[in-house]
């Protein structure tokens, strides 16, 4: 099990990174010479064009040509009555290019064309006629069906259990139209989906909900749908489908961080079980790309019966039940535990504990919080200063609601001060899922899962857009929503 593989944070590129690196690209590739292109300007010839749809993904054009003497390329595409659009650059390598045009319109016809670049000189190629797939039936009544204002340009993701039986992960522009999907015709539950630092998609496939002795996987994926690499835990561990995510030295992904579990006997009758249930408990492991692993920290080794909190709809076969995984800015790893009320900070070569804040083994007195805290939290996150964000979900709030909260952790002194929070007017409760997210521009994403209401609020706590996920006349539910600059 061991690959005494040990990482080096400092030349990590992690999901934090990505998203400032890819909103400058992006603020880039939208503002810079925009202007549709007529003709070539000189040494760059762009030929043999073809265009051809996803790989169980849509609705999208993957655009191959041969353009030597390029370092750069984009896609630009046009319909009738609009005006023409453009991708951003993307890398030529060896004279071969691709570029993959996201987020057009379903059963649309459309005029695509590819602009290379090297230097001062571009050439463009002729234009190409391209009509997009239709939508599955299943997804062609989902849709955020907006209450209030519009979402940050760029792309609400999540995932959707089809009315088919099969699973998509989805993607909705501002307005909340759905734009992209990616099938998964074998798979019909809904787990941890989301967008790693080297730009491809993990989704989560299995039948787990973080107990069950099931197998399952994380896919990885590029826009276009190709999957590129399938990462497990090793037996004799069941891999978790919370959450995964991915670390990159360079351009080259080096580990995948993730949780497995495995099942023990235990007393459980201090909660309602047995004397002798079977119960999952939970580890933390680093598995690299060739599928050698290294169990970092197992709950067993910290925590037992007696610090399960118990919380609503937590089966008592799983002890712990984490389901989120980040960096902090130095690099080590912070965990939540939804079944033990708590947010750990580990050592991210040894597993070691730092420093938990909740729960019955807490390092932290919460101060300032009118709830005094939180219960059967979602998504912990830690902010550029060093502050850290979750989903409370609430379980343990008289009456319940589920909120973002953010705390201020002093650790010399042992105190978590409550930094912000927002309640929504209708005090909205979740008993399980959800997420938040802080973005760059200072608002909160705020995804309030089994009720099936994606939110954007400001520091001030004002309402700026809102909207219910909807599959024809009914909520769709998701397990987290999360925004990305691009697909």
């Amino acid at each position: 099990m061991k690959t005494a593989f040990r990482v080096n944070p400092a030349r990590w590129i992690t999901a934090r990174a990505l998203l400032a690196t890819t909103l400058l690209l992006w603020v880039v590739a939208a503002c810079s010479d925009d202007d549709d292109p007529t003709a070539p300007s000189g040494a760059i010839a762009v030929q043999n064009l073809q265009l051809k749809p996803g790989t169980e993904a849509g609705p999208l054009a993957v655009a191959t040509f041969d353009a030597p003497n390029a370092d750069s390329a984009r896609a630009w595409f046009v319909t009738t009555g609009a005006d023409p659009r453009a991708t951003p650059f993307f890398p030529v390598q060896d004279g071969d290019g691709r570029v993959v045009v996201a987020a057009l319109a379903p059963s649309t016809d459309y005029q695509i064309y590819i602009e290379a670049r090297a230097g001062a000189d571009s050439g463009i190629s002729s234009k190409a006629a391209y009509t997009t797939q239709p939508l599955p039936d299943a997804l062609k009544d989902v849709r955020i069906d907006m209450s209030t204002g519009t979402f940050p340009s760029g792309y609400i993701i999540s995932e959707v259990a089809g009315n088919d039986g099969t699973l998509y992960a989805v993607a909705f522009d501002s307005a909340g139209t759905l734009v992209w999907y990616r099938h998964f015709p074998d798979y019909n539950q809904i787990g941890d989906f989301q967008q790693q630092p080297n730009g491809h998609f993990t989704i989560y496939l299995g039948g787990s909900t973080g107990h069950e002795p099931v197998p399952g996987e994380y896919d990885e994926f590029t826009t276009a749908g190709d999957i590129t690499h399938k990462w497990t835990i090793p037996d004799p561990y069941y891999t978790d489908g919370h959450e995964i995510r991915l670390v990159l030295q360079d351009t080259t992904v080096v580990a995948a961080y993730l949780f497995g579990y495995d099942q023990h006997e235990m007393d459980m009758t201090a909660h309602g079980g047995g004397t002798n249930d079977l119960v999952s408990v939970h580890k933390i492991f680093r598995v690299a790309p060739d599928g050698s692993a290294d169990l970092l920290f197992d709950a067993m080794d910290r925590w037992t019966p007696a610090d399960f909190t118990s919380p609503p709809l937590t089966d008592k076969g799983d002890m712990d039940h984490p389901n989120s995984l980040d960096f902090d800015s130095d690099g080590n790893l912070v965990v939540s535990w939804r079944s033990l009320g708590a947010i750990t900070k580990h050592d991210i070569n040894t597993g070691e504990v730092i420093w938990q804040l909740g729960g019955t083994k807490s390092d932290f007195t919460i101060d300032g919080d009118p709830l005094n805290g939180f219960s059967g939290q979602h998504f912990a996150r830690m902010l550029p200063n060093e502050h850290v964000l979750l989903y409370d979900n609430g379980t343990g709030h008289d009456p319940n609601l589920s909120r973002p909260v953010e705390y201020a952790l002093d650790t010399q002194n042992g105190t978590a001060t409550m930094a912000w929070d927002y309640l929504s007017p209708d005090k909205t409760y979740t008993t399980y899922m959800g997420s938040t997210q802080r973005l760059p521009n200072g608002n909160t994403l705020i995804g309030y899962s089994t009720s099936a209401i994606i939110a954007l609020v400001d520091a001030n706590g004002t309402l700026l857009a809102q909207g219910s996920k909807m599959d024809g006349g009914s909520s769709s539910i998701f397990y987290r929503a999360i925004w990305v600059p691009r697909l």
